[in-house]
């Protein structure tokens, strides 16, 4: 490989078209934390050297094509480069390339980022395809010989990041719909993503220690010390992991109180399926908690120890540099830089699976009243949900199964997990506010999932605060306190919500994209003009 200086120096001339340099400059600056897959060195000098595939920029430049047209003023066809690439992966698909399936997951995980939930799964199980028929979903045990070279080595470990990269979108996508993972496995035979941080940097054409290894140990003061963004990328593949657990034990847990698991393989009338019965999950009788459930507890500490691990956003702070020289990218600074800005948005991950996992801890998780009889000893609210809900319910079936969207609706969490849902709600909003000079265009597609998720909290609990001042309006001299308690809670909520509903407004602003859109219009014409007439009632 030619110095790294004379690279740097073809990539700024005419050798490269300028809309190549944008797309790339632009993808480095913006997209790398999330689709931390590419060697930039390597890819930089593949770039000079018109060896990477058009497929591949044109995948990355349809990434990138919101923030170009924000940043510079530029207009082009958004939808017609979208359009290119999925005509180029249908007649590419016999003989797929690494470029090839880079762009496939580049493309899956857009689409994810825009609300596109159809095409998100449809391109991410198009991945995952790919990485099991080419052998990455196994490379640490089919591996016939160690890599003998820099080039054969960094080709290993991007087959890794992409095959990482496709678990994590598979995993999200299996949270999101209610299914396995189609990988099919909580344990692939790929080694994590190696945390070298020379990897990263643009000015060195290969990393010093290779192969190098992950010290899982390390401590969160190394890994600020190394920034290596690998580390964060490994703490991403960890949630998702958990996510994608959850969503296998809310689907066996519902099936192991329905009739259809006492349904035997005899009952099937399919030959070879005898006497192969579902072992079903132990469950204490009768239930009163679903935290007396061993896999619902083992979920909700595991979500916690991930939280108090992971390196927290505002310690990196003084590090934060939002200017960017291309020339710099990899260097310690920037490196600090994007791993900010992926912790930042991690922490978004962990708000909406531990408020989730805690709003399928109720009686109406159940499908029938006979089922939620059978597992809880008292309901401990209604379940009515008001005319308005309808229209929201509509649209969160879209994104999320029924099992997670109605508990959005929902009003018969249990106490302990609701008060631990409205404390995770506040502790993000402080979280928030300790980043907020994080610009927009840097967050990730779940933090407006994230948003929306708190908003559906606070939003019940003002109702809840409401009907509260209501039933003490008028009592006793005892029961003031508890009023004045419930008028200060109120305001707190509202307060809350009007912050959160600004930021996910504003998003939707930014990245003016059909699934933030349609999200946004049906919440405010229907649940916040209720929210609305909440604020206008109390006259606050």
């Amino acid at each position: 490989m030619q110095d790294q200086k004379d690279i740097l120096r073809r990539f700024y001339s005419d050798e490269v078209p300028d809309e190549t340099r944008e797309t790339v400059t632009y993808f480095f600056d913006y997209c790398y934390g999330i689709c931390p897959i590419f060697h930039p060195a390597s890819f930089v000098y593949r770039i000079v050297e018109g060896k990477v595939e058009k497929l591949l920029l044109d995948a990355m430049r349809a990434f990138v094509a919101r923030i170009i047209m924000r940043k510079t003023g530029k207009r082009f066809d958004h939808d017609e480069i979208i359009k290119r690439i999925y005509q180029s992966l249908l007649l590419q698909l016999n003989d797929p390339s690494l470029d090839y399936v880079c762009a496939v997951v580049i493309a899956a995980t857009m689409n994810g980022g825009e609300g596109d939930f159809i095409m998100f799964n449809s391109l991410s199980c198009m991945a995952v395809s790919l990485v099991t028929r080419l052998g990455w979903s196994t490379l640490d045990i089919d591996i016939k010989e160690l890599p003998r070279t820099w080039e054969e080595w960094c080709t290993l470990e991007i087959k890794r990041r992409v095959f990482w990269l496709t678990y994590t979108n598979d995993c999200y996508q299996s949270f999101l719909g209610n299914r396995p993972i189609t990988i099919g496995s909580l344990s692939p035979f790929v080694s994590a993503p190696k945390a070298e941080y020379t990897w990263e940097d643009m000015t060195v054409p290969q990393s010093s220690g290779w192969p190098c290894q992950t010290n899982i140990s390390e401590s969160n003061s190394d890994i600020v010390r190394n920034a290596s963004v690998a580390h964060a990328f490994q703490d991403g593949c960890a949630i998702v992991s958990i996510m994608a657990k959850m969503g296998i034990f809310f689907w066996h847990f519902k099936v192991s109180l329905s009739s259809v698991s006492t349904m035997n393989d005899n009952a099937l009338n399919i030959r070879y399926r005898q006497n192969w019965s579902m072992k079903p999950i132990e469950i204490p009788q009768p239930l009163s908690n679903m935290l007396e459930c061993a896999e619902f507890k083992a979920l909700h500490e595991r979500l916690a120890r991930w939280r108090d691990g992971l390196v927290r956003a505002e310690d990196l702070k003084r590090h934060w540099s939002p200017s960017f020289l291309f020339s710099e990218f990899g260097s310690h600074k920037h490196r600090l830089h994007i791993m900010r800005v992926r912790y930042f948005c991690l922490y978004g991950h962990f708000v909406t699976a531990f408020i989730i996992l805690h709003l399928s801890n109720r009686p109406s998780f159940f499908s029938t009243p006979a089922c939620a009889a059978a597992a809880f000893k008292e309901p401990s609210l209604s379940t009515v949900a008001s005319a308005e809900d309808k229209a929201l319910r509509d649209l969160l079936a879209y994104a999320f199964p029924g099992a997670i969207h109605e508990g959005f609706l929902a009003t018969d969490t249990l106490k302990e997990s609701w008060d631990l849902c409205v404390d995770t709600v506040y502790e993000y909003v402080d979280f928030l506010n300790k980043n907020a000079d994080i610009p927009l265009e840097r967050y990730d597609h779940v933090i407006p999932i994230s948003l929306f998720v708190c908003i559906t909290v606070l939003i019940r609990s003002i109702r809840m605060c409401k009907q509260k001042i209501d039933d003490l309006a008028g009592g006793a001299d005892q029961e003031r306190q508890q009023l004045v308690r419930a008028r200060k809670e109120i305001i707190k909520d509202i307060r809350a919500l009007r912050y959160m509903w600004s930021l996910l407004t504003d998003l939707g602003a930014v990245w003016q994209v059909r699934g933030m859109t349609d999200l946004l219009r049906i919440m405010q014409v229907e649940e916040m003009s209720n929210t609305a007439e909440l604020l206008s009632d109390l006259e606050l």
